[in-house]
């Protein structure tokens, strides 16, 4: 009989053990979820909204290149003619414009501006 009393104490001391660790874990986990969890998810959109942000500053400048490209290329063929410090120039915008992904139709006019010389 005084194991079995000795037992049910063991047993109803492990259940009073287990709601107090249910009772204090879960505000516990709550506390680190909200502490470090949710900052994190934060700083993901924030670093999102950063990365679309570049993307379309990239998207301008590439505008920005393939307009002043374009109008440069056309004037010196126009002209017939072309500096070397003007074809240094184009060739510093042509770099930057073909590194951000330009594609073919200024290419074809700078090339068309290096046959000038």
């Amino acid at each position: 009989m005084e194991h079995f009393r000795l037992i049910v104490e063991i047993a109803s001391g492990l259940v009073i053990l287990g709601g107090f660790l249910v009772a204090v874990c879960k505000p516990l986990r709550n506390w680190f979820k909200n502490r470090f969890v949710t900052p994190d998810k934060q700083q993901d959109d924030r670093i999102a909204a950063m990365e679309e942000r570049q993307r379309l500053h990239d998207a301008a400048d590439l505008a920005l290149l393939h307009d002043k490209l374009y109008y440069l290329c056309n004037k010196h063929i126009n002209d017939g003619s072309i500096t070397i410090d003007d074809l240094e120039n184009l060739d510093y915008l042509y770099r930057a414009y073909r590194d951000l992904g330009g594609n073919g139709v200024c290419e074809k006019l700078y090339n068309r501006c290096r046959d000038l010389i």
